[in-house]
Order: C-alpha cells, then sequence, then structure tokens
C-alpha cells in the first residue's frame, strides 16, 4: 500500500469518526472559544467536563471565575477547580482554589459538594468511568467460545489485496444451538467498513461450541477479531507511519486522533486495545465513536462484566445515541430486542432502529426489515417497505440467509408465495451451507407451500 493509499484511509476514518449531529466536543468547545463564541464554549465545555474530560473542567472552572460565557461565579469556579484539580489539574486550579477557598461560607460549600458529589472523581468512578480491573479486556469464557476459525484468506476482499490493504474486524456473533454463528454484528473494524462484510463470511463459515445450561446446547454469545493481512508485507512502512503519527497527535489531546490510534491498537494487538485507554479519552472529550466503543465494550451481548460495570457501558452507548452515534442506537434497540419481549412495541426502540437505518447501517437495516415483513407486532408490520429497504440498501444481502427469510416473510405477507417459496429455498439452501439446523425454516417453507404466512421473529437464535 503507497503513503496516498495509507493517508487516504486515515482520513475515510477520521470523518466516519467525525460524523454525526451536532453534538459538545473539546475541538468544538475551543473552535468556539477562539471564535469568541464565549457562550457556546461554554455550553460545549460543560457538557464534556461532566464526563471527566480534565482539559474541559480547567477551562470551565476559568470561565466562571472570569464570567466568560456565563455569569460570574465563583462557588462554581471554585467547584470545578477542586473537581480538575483532583483529576490533575494545573497549577492555575490550586491558585483558584487558594484564593477562593477562605471567602466560602456554609452555603457556598454546600452547593461545592453539591457539584463535587456529582461530577468528581468518585462520583464519576461509580457511575461512568470503567473500572481498571475491568476495562478494556473482559474475562474469557469457558465455553461459547470458536473452535474451528474459518481462514481469512478464504474471504479476503480482492479489491483490499490489489491494494495490499491490511485490517480487523471486531465482531460479536450469535451462536446457536447447532454451533454455528447466526446473524454475526459486526461492532467496529479498521479501516471503517472494507473487510465488514467478509468478515461476516468468515464468522458463518466458523465453527463454534454453543453454550450448556443443565446438559443442553443454548444459544450464546461470542466476541472475537477477524484480522485480514495481505501477502505482501509492502505496506506496513506506511501504515506504521500513519499509527505514529496518530499516536503523536493522539497524546498531544487530538480526540479523533486518540480514537483512530485506539483502533491501530485493536488492529495490531489484542481484541480491545490494552495499554493506555485511549478510547475513553476519546470518549469523554466528546467523540461518538470512542463512546460508542466504551459502551458497547461494557455492555455488549457478549460482556461478562459485573452488572455495574454494565449499567457504565449502556450510559456512554445512550451518550453516543444521542450524538446521533448510528452504531449506539443498533446497539441499544438490539439488546432490549433480545431481552425485552415487549421491545417489539416499544417506539423508541424503532426510532432507534430507523434512525441506524437511515445512517446506512447493515444490522438495524436487516433487524427493521425483519420485525417489519413478519414481526410479532402486527401493527409495526409493513412487508412492502420491508423488502424497500433491503432492496435499496447498499449492503449485498445476497449471502445472508436470514435476510433471505426475510424476504420470503414479506413476499408471504403480501400473499405472493410463489416468491416466498424462492426466497425460502434460497434461504434453506444458504443455511445448509454454513451448518445450520434449518428444522424451523423448514417449518417456515411448509407453511408458504400451504399458502398461510408467518409471523414471528426471525432473528431468534
Amino acid at each position: 500500500m503507497s503513503r496516498k493509499t495509507g493517508r487516504r484511509t486515515l482520513f475515510l476514518v477520521a470523518a466516519i469518526l467525525s460524523a454525526s449531529v451536532a453534538h459538545a466536543d473539546l475541538a468544538g468547545a475551543q473552535k468556539a472559544y477562539a471564535a469568541k463564541d464565549l457562550e457556546g464554549a461554554f455550553q460545549q465545555y460543560l457538557e464534556i467536563a461532566t464526563l471527566g474530560n480534565l482539559t474541559a473542567q480547567e477551562n470551565l472552572a476559568a470561565m466562571y471565575v472570569d464570567g466568560e460565557g456565563v455569569n460570574r461565579d465563583n462557588v462554581l469556579g471554585y467547584a470545578w477547580a477542586v473537581i480538575a484539580r483532583e483529576n490533575g489539574g494545573n497549577a492555575a486550579m490550586q491558585n483558584i482554589i487558594d484564593q477562593l477557598q477562605p471567602h466560602l461560607d456554609e452555603k457556598s460549600r454546600a452547593r461545592v459538594k453539591a457539584v463535587v458529589d456529582l461530577y468528581g472523581k468518585a462520583a464519576l468512578a461509580e457511575r461512568l468511568l470503567p473500572a481498571p480491573q475491568t476495562y478494556p479486556r473482559a474475562p474469557p469464557q469457558e465455553d461459547c467460545r470458536i473452535t474451528r476459525p474459518a481462514n481469512p484468506d478464504d474471504s479476503y476482499p480482492d479489491a483490499a489485496a490489489r491494494e495490499g490493504l491490511s485490517g480487523s474486524v471486531v465482531l460479536d456473533v450469535v451462536v446457536s444451538a447447532d454451533g454455528r454463528a447466526h446473524n454475526p454484528t459486526v461492532l467496529y473494524s479498521f479501516p471503517q467498513l472494507v473487510f465488514d462484510n467478509p468478515a461476516r463470511l468468515n464468522a458463518l463459515t466458523s465453527g463454534f461450541t454453543s453454550k450448556r445450561a443443565r446438559g443442553a446446547a443454548t444459544p450464546c454469545v461470542i466476541r472475537y477479531k477477524v484480522r485480514y493481512r495481505p501477502q505482501s508485507s509492502s505496506n506496513e512502512a506506511a501504515m506504521n507511519d500513519a499509527m505514529n503519527k496518530a499516536r503523536k497527535l493522539a497524546e498531544q489531546g487530538d480526540a479523533v486522533a486518540q480514537s483512530i490510534y485506539g483502533l491501530f491498537e485493536v488492529d495490531r494487538g489484542g481484541a480491545e486495545p490494552v495499554t493506555r485507554n485511549w478510547f475513553l479519552e476519546s470518549a469523554q472529550a466528546g467523540v461518538p465513536f470512542s463512546q460508542y466503543v466504551v459502551g458497547i465494550t461494557l455492555a455488549g451481548e457478549a460482556s461478562t462484566l459485573p452488572d455495574a460495570e454494565k449499567v457504565k457501558g449502556f450510559a456512554w452507548l445512550k451518550l453516543a445515541a444521542a450524538a446521533g452515534q448510528p452504531d449506539a442506537k443498533f446497539a441499544l434497540a438490539n439488546y432490549s430486542l433480545r431481552h425485552d419481549a415487549e421491545a417489539v412495541r416499544d417506539p423508541v426502540v424503532f426510532a432507534w432502529l430507523e434512525d441506524a437505518a437511515r445512517a446506512g447501517h447493515r444490522d438495524a437495516t436487516l433487524t427493521l426489515a425483519a420485525l417489519l415483513a413478519a414481526g410479532p407486532e402486527e401493527s409495526r408490520r409493513d412487508p412492502a417497505r420491508a423488502l424497500t429497504l433491503l432492496a435499496e440498501s447498499k449492503w449485498v444481502f445476497d449471502i445472508d440467509a436470514t435476510a433471505q427469510e426475510v424476504i420470503a416473510a414479506a413476499r408471504a405477507q403480501s400473499g405472493n408465495f410463489t416468491e416466498a417459496l424462492v426466497a425460502q429455498k434460497r434461504a434453506l439452501k444458504l443455511a445448509h451451507d454454513f451448518g445450520w439446523n434449518t428444522a424451523p425454516m423448514q417449518e417456515r417453507l411448509a407453511r408458504y407451500q400451504g399458502g398461510a404466512a408467518w409471523t414471528g421473529n426471525l432473528l431468534a437464535p
């Protein structure tokens, strides 16, 4: 891969990481401050200061004391200086503390305590920040593991091979009782989108052991990484150069570069970054993608972390979703659908799926189409739109057995049983090739042969 190709890869990654609706972030706050938009800067600093970002906390303290972008309030300035100082803030924070502390009365100290109790180091550690002993790497599961991994070379895309591109994809894979992958979900990848579908195919052609409960195999979720490496290592110099540049910017506090370098560590190291927590630093600076990565690591389907850590994960996912991050919206919707029977009726879940599908999220598109085609909630069914969603998607669903079942179910709901049978038979062939237990699919085929539609959860493992 040429240096030009390496730069293009990083540019595309940075563009994807930065893309979302308007949200508060450190770079935006600093830009607003430089442009003399003091009120805008203050509001953005305030939002990310509550996430534990030290730079924002320092600036917030100074702006309260100086009355920049907000009415002057020495008590709140003192409170944020205290918070910043306990996070390693600069000497200016200590100066604010020293100057204002003698003037605090009982009422002022109560106001300070209220702010510190909400946003101080201890409060954020309890409510939002991952515990060091559990993040970023979760303990391995004794069961639900991959036993026969498919060779990534078998699904290496030709275009990537020609350019000498390398990369990695982290997936959550639903392992059914048959020991096969069903509906693999890409969590994140580097470079983004290049190897996503090949990694899904890799999961579908790999073998797993399912979870055992009372002696019987039951569905479970496993997280693992697929690495793609070209035969030639000619791209290494360019990628190492790009990685070093990303790290230099990350160490200087560039929040997007921190996220990019975190992805480099995922690609070059373990399934999660294991040194400095770049994703967390970036998330605290307001980058929605990094907030999503922190959230999905703590609260994803494959997480075996304590409930207290999962609660923090959901908090990060909701922050990312509120900023428009489509992966976070899908993650929240998918978790709800898998753990709450009433989620198929929840308008919030459908809104998350709609937003993520509109943004081009592949798994949100398929999940929404499945619910519209034959979901258990009759008022939500719209088989014609389900077909349109899949047909107009940028993703190719030809080798996806579940997608073909969605098409079959939608055709049957519309009374077109001839085309329903064609799609269901295609789904069965794909499922057979992937080694699935096809008994439920055969039952649906029999219904369509008898001129009856089918309703239910097509995404159930």
